[in-house]
C-alpha cells in the first residue's frame, strides 16, 4: 500500500481494496489513535512503542496526500483484483525460492 502511494507523482483519489483486515482497520481506526498518541499503542494508561512505526508513519504521510478509502474483500472470495495480486504475489514467491535455492548451490 505505501509503495502504490508513494509511487503516484501526483494528489489522486485511490481505492484501496484489500484482504488484509489489519491494513483496513489500521488506515481506517488505529492511525488516528496512534497518531494522536504520539506514534504509541494501546490505551490511555499501558501505551507502548508501536510496531512498524516508521512505515505507518510513511502511511500516514502518504495518506495526508491522497483522497483515500479502503474496502475489505474476503480472499479467495472471487474478487479479481484481489484474485490477480494473490496470483502476482504467489509468482514472485516462487521466483525469490528459486533464486535462493540456486545461491545456495556449490
Amino acid at each position: 500500500v505505501i509503495m502504490g502511494l508513494e509511487s503516484l507523482a501526483e494528489p489522486a483519489r485511490v481505492n484501496i481494496v484489500t484482504d488484509s483486515v489489519y491494513i483496513r482497520t489500521g488506515i481506517a481506526d488505529w492511525l488516528p489513535k496512534w497518531r494522536n498518541q504520539g506514534w504509541r499503542a494501546g490505551s490511555d494508561r499501558r501505551l507502548r512503542p508501536l510496531a512498524n512505526v516508521d512505515l505507518w508513519r510513511r502511511l500516514d504521510t502518504q495518506l495526508g496526500r491522497h483522497e483515500v478509502s479502503v474496502r475489505w474483500v474476503p480472499s479467495h472470495s472471487g474478487h479479481i483484483e484481489n484474485e490477480y495480486c494473490d496470483w502476482l504475489a504467489r509468482q514472485a514467491t516462487r521466483r525469490l525460492a528459486g533464486l535462493r535455492r540456486s545461491m545456495c548451490v556449490a
